[in-house]
């Protein structure tokens, strides 16, 4: 079985899940209870800001108490009495994902189950908050676990429950192909498949309507704004009938095809490298859902990375490879003559902004860096001069190191930016403003 550690990282702590998430995934996390800690939780969160399990040790109380959050709301509480931490005692938690629970054991002794109450499929990263050391953070797969280079099919069996979202496996790229099977019920209106965004942006609606003339509506979603709607009339879906929808990701479009014909194009509105996870809502019983990648498609290429942009702005893309200590975006680019101010954000799962670097032409000339955190932004960071110009192309390189952000602007340091937040919480890599993108490279250090 392979594993991935995070040693000594920040407090509070927020990570991907290492390796994604499967049947049998492992999270063992080894810390120290500090002498004042009231509470301390460690939280499994989904791509929608969901908690699909809330792990917390109350000294207040005397118990621990376990919970999920869906759509901002939190269930019943689930109390177990037992409480095997000490404060000023270090521990060893190890969190099992089990396909029916979560199987929690601390310092090697078993001491409770939690039932999924949402499929555990669309965990994407890990919290841990409270008044603890963290010492080291290990992710282990089971020992039958496939590496990704060895999956050409990666299948998702769903537990039934709708909504269902789910992470895509893999690198999303040009080919890619979204299979769904399932059945429409009798008293189905309408149902939905969604290709989300890092940002909460829908890239792709894909909308059947059987209370509105039998049509198909398809749409993209761009900061909470619904943009013009594209109808197809003829639906190949019938109530109480099973379908098979094929979703293929190509350079231009999305190209839908229902039980093996082919019924729409639609063109992307947004860049498709910045998707993350499916979701589906409805009338509908699900049986499968497959992602398999392009005939021609190898085990992901040794770094660096490159993205070429699909030039739609703004644009948004995964760190490619993972983020990690040495970790180098390269962004090349051209600046309008109209261009008052352009963003390069480096986005943490719950949206917050680790690192912010802002050239403003309309404010001196300077560059602004900043952190937003719980929707609040930071103390700025200003630096002169400007070493961008409009009408001229640029090449903005950023390591990501321990301790800061390393900005270079053609090839020349121009300022180091401190990690208000873990690096780790890292996932995606956002550019916006009047500028064209010609590359986008991630490299390994």
């Amino acid at each position: 079985a392979s594993s991935a550690s995070i040693c000594n990282p920040l407090m509070p702590f927020q990570s991907v899940i290492l390796g994604g998430m499967c049947e049998g995934k492992k999270v063992t996390l080894e810390g120290l209870v500090h002498n004042d800690c009231k509470r301390f939780s460690v939280n499994f969160l989904c791509f929608n800001n969901d908690t699909a399990f809330h792990f917390n040790p109350r000294f207040d109380k005397d118990n621990i108490a376990c919970n999920t959050k869906l759509n901002s709301q939190w269930g019943l509480e689930e109390i177990t009495d037992h409480m095997l931490f000490s404060h000023n005692d270090s521990f060893e938690i190890t969190i099992t994902v089990m396909r029916g629970t979560f199987q929690i054991s601390v310092n090697n002794d078993q001491i409770l189950e939690y039932r999924h109450r949402i499929a555990y499929q669309g965990i994407q990263s890990i919290q841990v908050n409270g008044d603890i050391t963290l010492n080291k953070v290990t992710f282990s797969d089971p020992p039958n676990q496939l590496s990704p280079a060895s999956d050409k099919q990666l299948f998702v069996t769903p537990n039934y429950n709708i909504p269902f979202q789910c992470a895509i496996p893999g690198r999303i790229n040009d080919g890619k192909t979204v299979t769904i099977e399932g059945l429409v019920h009798s008293d189905c209106n309408r149902f939905a498949v969604n290709f989300l965004c890092f940002n909460k942006d829908i890239a792709f609606h894909f909308n059947p309507r059987f209370d509105q003339d039998n049509t198909i509506v398809c749409n993209t979603k761009l900061e909470d704004k619904w943009g013009t709607v594209e109808r197809t009339q003829l639906m190949p879906f019938d109530k109480d009938d099973s379908f098979e929808l094929s979703i293929v990701i190509l350079e231009h479009v999305f190209q839908v095809s229902v039980n093996r014909k082919r019924i729409l194009d639609y063109h992307h509105r947004v860049s498709y490298q910045g998707i993350q996870s499916l979701l589906v809502n409805g009338d509908i019983t699900l049986l499968n859902v497959t992602f398999s990648e392009p005939p021609t498609q190898v085990s992901p290429a040794p770094s660096p990375y490159s993205v070429t942009p699909s030039h739609l702005m703004p644009f948004q893309s995964a760190i490619l490879g993972g983020i990690s200590d040495g970790k180098t975006v390269t962004i090349e680019g051209l600046i309008h003559s109209d261009c008052k101010r352009f963003t390069v954000d480096f986005l943490c799962f719950n949206n917050d902004i680790a690192f912010q670097l802002n050239p403003r032409f309309d404010d001196g000339k300077t560059i602004v860096c900043n952190t937003k955190l719980s929707n609040k932004w930071g103390s700025a960071e200003k630096m002169n001069p400007m070493p961008f110009s409009k009408d001229e192309a640029f090449e903005i390189t950023i390591a990501v190191l321990e301790h800061v952000f390393q900005v270079s602007v053609n090839g020349e340091h121009i300022l180091e930016y401190r990690h208000r937040v873990s690096y780790q919480a890292i996932k995606s890599l956002y550019v916006n403003g009047n500028i064209t993108l010609t590359n986008v490279n991630f490299s390994e250090p």
